[in-house]
């Protein structure tokens, strides 16, 4: 199974974060020269340009509901935490009397 690399940067930034959640944790136990070392090799690894680039990068989905014969209903796209929602115009019929 292939990846998209999407889903790479995705697992990536989830697993930086979960790295910074380490250092954390690290950082509430007791001072010992050993964890200070440790801390300060977990903050180079996420101070590096790229995995700054993986844990911030903004995500953007799109989806929508269509007619049968394909003419877009509703569309939603979401990018970071903005959504914006976009519905076709209604058709009105003007009807002579």
């Amino acid at each position: 199974m292939v990846q998209s690399s999407s889903e790479n940067d995705k697992r990536h930034a989830a697993t930086l974060d979960f790295l910074a959640g380490v250092r954390d944790y690290i950082a509430s136990w007791p001072a010992h020269p050993m964890n200070r070392d440790m801390i300060q090799r977990i903050e180079a690894h996420l101070a590096e340009p790229a995995h700054h680039l993986a844990r911030h990068a903004v995500q953007t989905r799109s989806g929508g509901a269509y007619t049968p014969a394909g003419l877009p209903v509703l569309t939603v796209t979401a990018e970071g935490d903005t959504v914006t929602i976009t519905g076709s115009p209604q058709k009105t019929e003007n009807k002579a009397r």
